[in-house]
Formats: C-alpha cells, structure tokens, sequence
C-alpha cells in the first residue's frame, strides 16, 4: 500500500477515534482501605499528557475518615494515562477502581507493587503497546520491535517516524502500517538520529496514544577505524616494543584489505604494505580485531612518545574515528614539565590504593570549578567527594637522574580542602623502583610545604590538610636522588572512616 496513503489512514482514524469523544471527560476514582486508618503513606499518581495529581486516604488524625473517598476528575481525550502506586506501610489494606465517563471500569486494584500500574490512553479503552526497543539498525534501515498489549484488542500497529525531535501530527513524519509487532523501516538517511513512536489499532477507530519516542541513529555504510592501542604499556624498561591495536568496524558492511599503518612522534615509521599494515580478514558490523604490527620501534630513549595509528580504507565515509593517538612515556629526565593538557602524563592511580578516588580530567566540584592552567587535572574526584577510608597513591612515571650531581627539585600546583584533624595528603618518595617509600620533607619546609601535623587516629605525620587559599604553588628538594636512575614518586592521600 502506498505509504503517502498509510500516513493519511492513520490520522484519519486517530482523529475519528479523537472525534467521536467529548471535548473533555469524566473519570471517577473509587478508593478503600479495608482497615480504616487511611492509606498509611501509600500514594496513586495519575498522569495524563502532562498533568499530575496525586491521591490518598487520609486517616481521622489527619482529617480524613480513614476508610474510603471518591474523587471525579476531568481529563482531556486521546492523552497518555499513566497510574503509578507509591508504596505505603500496609498495602495490603489499599483497593481502588478507576472507571471511564461511561462507567467503564479502566483499572481496578489487586496486589499493588511500586511503579507504573497501568499506561493507556484517556477516555479509551485502547491500551499501549509495551517494550518499544531497536532490534537492529543499519545505514538505511532499523529493525524495530514491541510488545502487544496485555489486556484488550490490538489488530494492528502504526509506526511513525521521524527527524529526531519532530512531534507525530497529520502530515507530520513518516508512518507504516503493520499487523504484526515488529517492523523494518527502510529509505532512511545514513548516520541520521530518528525518533519513532507506535499506536495500537484497537479497532472501530479506537486508537491508543502514541508510545516513543524511540531513539536510534543509523550508521554509515562503510566506516572502519582504530578504537585502542593496546601495547606497549608506558614503564621504565622500555626497548623494542611491538604495537598491538584493536580495529573497529563502525559501518554496516562487512570491510576487508583494510590498510592500516602508525608515526610515531609525527614521524612515518615505514609499514611495509601489504606485507604488514594490511588486514586481510573479514570485519564485520559491531565487530573489532586485536592487530599485531610486526614492525617494531625502538622505545628505549627517555623520555614521552606520541604514537598516531590509523586506517587508511579507501571509500572510508567519516575520517573522524581512524585515528587514534596514544600517549607513551618511558624514563624521564630533567628538566620535566608536564601540564596534563595531552593526557595523564603517565600518572597512575596505584593497584594498592584502597577506596581511591583519584581522577583525571576537569575538576567540577563545589570549590574547585577548574585546572590551576589549561582544563585538565589530577583530582580526588573529578565532581564530588573523597571516599572514607581512602588509602590511595598517585604514581608518576619513572626518573631517571644518574646523571645529575646535584638533587633536582620538585614544584607543583595544589588545591586541597580536607578534615583538618584527619585526614590529609603527602608526597612520598622511593629510589628502588617502588619497592620502599619515605616522605619528601615536613611542616615548614621548602615552599608552601605541608601545613599540619597529624597525630590522630591514622598518625599521618607531615601532610597538607585543611583549605588551601585556592590554587599554590609548593616546592622542595628531592634529596638524596641525584645519581638514582630509578627514582618514584607518588602522592599518597589517607582518610579516616567519616567526614571527607
């Protein structure tokens, strides 16, 4: 049937079934408590389009006569009627009818569970389909399926479809008349967001309201890309290291002989294809492969590497997800500087911590609304608190500093708002890769070095706590690191079991 045809079809009958109502109608809500003490803190909510009311019993001591009410309602026609029950103490006491303007009754309580009772539609008895969801969607079509009513006549279902965001009305959207429940919408654009909505066809021109939207995007047809690179792992030991990457199929077509290739450093390394950088197997829809290059780099250089892999597909229809770039840090040398506006730097939060709560990212909270420059930062979370009984260590990469003579010095930016008395942050040091730690420095040394001594309950000793006036700037020597060629260090922050 053609489909210009349907979409009149279905309006024409949506509003026939509109058409035969009155503008308004009435409805009556019969409600009981089988003890009499009223409904105990248990609420009805009735929605329809988009009112609100909600309904109870009242005991005497609260006014009421604990026992049973009648309410008479008037809703606008052809809206969504949604009854939702707010658990009480005894729910078991509760009973209730709801009846239509011609006595009809529309839901009438039995075992009440929290949640949504009933959906439908008003002054109808046409009730919603259930479990709208998206099967499958494609470059130029979508599978989409639901759920015939429980209760009452379904003979069919319109589907309605459109430019995410557009309202369904008369002319308005796209529509597909089936009589089973499930439907493949064809002729859709590529890498478009629609919305869809279905209406039971009860029949005799009743109708129910539209259920949706339901959201989906379809995809392009051929699109591949680099999702992860998942070898090498930043550490100190760094030498000829292999790549391993993970490929994606982002398209809606199976994709093979996919050249693909990696700089490092802005630098071409010399993929020799197709020998290498050449997938030959068969990716399909949703689907992702691990890679191995087998040419190699050498890594053992000091200092941060930026690894860019990417596919080079010919007929690749969005460029934006074929590259990848991925941080690499091995050992650093001085002088270091690292901003966080790249990426993490290669700070790790430690296997050990407990409950930690460090984050990288841009910090949002109450007091701190930002980087002390650019966006990004290291953070006990990045939006709330930290935990109660946090023991956690940030690790920096490692250094390197056999060549210096003379101890190097360390100077950062710090916020901090913690519990004066218990809790509190401190930077520790290890010179044998990690495996033994000491405090760098205490209170009144260096520059805006730690301000309290804590000798409660977790006996932090030296650490920075309390309210920072904002962003400072604090520095202090690393003695006793010059010559040490694996040197660590980590900022360890504790907190007691309540208050953060």
């Amino acid at each position: 049937m053609n489909l210009k045809f349907l979409r009149l079809l279905a309006f024409a009958l949506l509003l026939l079934s509109v058409r035969s109502l009155n503008a308004q109608c009435e409805y009556t809500l019969q409600m009981e408590d089988s003890f009499g003490d009223g409904w105990n803190g248990g609420i009805l909510t009735i929605t329809s389009g988009t009112d609100t009311n909600t309904y109870n019993i009242l005991s005497e001591f609260q006014g009421g006569d604990g026992t049973d009410s009648t309410v008479v309602f008037t809703l606008q026609p052809g809206l969504l009627l949604t009854l939702s029950w707010t658990s009480g103490f005894y729910d078991g006491e509760v009973s209730f009818t709801l009846l239509d303007a011609e006595g009809n009754v529309v839901y009438s309580s039995d075992e009440l569970a929290a949640g949504v009772l009933f959906q439908g539609t008003s002054c109808s008895d046409c009730p919603l389909a259930g479990n709208f969801v998206v099967e499958n969607v494609y470059d130029t079509r979508a599978r989409l399926r639901w759920t015939p009513p429980a209760t009452g006549p379904a003979i069919g279902w319109w589907v309605i479809y459109g430019p995410q965001g557009f309202v369904p009305g008369p002319g308005v959207g796209d529509t597909v008349y089936v009589t089973t429940p499930k439907v493949t919408l064809t002729g859709l654009q590529k890498k478009t967001f629609y919305d869809a909505y279905v209406i039971n066809d009860c029949g005799a021109g009743e109708v129910s309201a539209p259920l949706g939207p339901l959201k989906f995007e379809t995809y392009w047809t051929n699109d591949v890309g680099i999702s992860k690179v998942v070898t090498p792992i930043s550490g100190c030991d760094l030498g000829v290291e292999t790549l391993t990457i993970l490929m994606s199929n982002y398209g809606s077509a199976p994709q093979s002989l996919v050249p693909f290739t990696f700089t490092v450093n802005g630098q071409e390394v010399g993929v020799p294809q197709p020998d290498d950088g050449f997938y030959t197997g068969v990716l399909g829809k949703d689907s992702s492969e691990m890679i191995e290059f087998e040419t190699t780099y050498d890594f053992s250089a000091p200092g941060e590497y930026v690894i860019q892999v990417f596919t080079q597909m010919g007929g690749d229809e969005d460029f934006s997800n074929d590259t990848v770039t991925y941080y690499l840090v091995g050992r650093q040398l001085v002088p270091y500087t690292q901003d966080f506006e790249n990426w993490s730097g290669g700070w790790t939060v430690d296997t050990a911590s407990q409950n930690a709560t460090w984050e990288f990212g841009t910090p949002n909270k109450t007091l701190l609304t930002g980087a002390a420059s650019g966006v990004n930062a290291w953070a006990t979370s990045l939006t709330g608190l930290y935990n109660d009984n946090e023991k956690s260590y940030l690790n920096s990469p490692c250094f390197d500093f056999s060549d210096l003579n003379e101890d190097p010095v360390i100077e950062f930016s710090l916020f901090f708002e913690t519990e004066m008395n218990w809790d509190g942050l401190a930077l520790e040091l290890s010179v044998d890769g990690g495996e033994n730690w000491e405090k760098v420095g205490a209170v009144g040394e260096g520059v805006n070095w730690y301000n309290f001594f804590n000798t409660t309950t977790l006996m932090l000793g030296d650490v920075w706590a309390g309210t920072s006036p904002g962003w400072i700037n604090a520095r202090h020597g690393l003695f006793g690191t010059a010559g040490e060629s694996d040197v660590r260090l980590r900022f360890s922050f504790a907190s007691d079991g309540s208050g953060n």
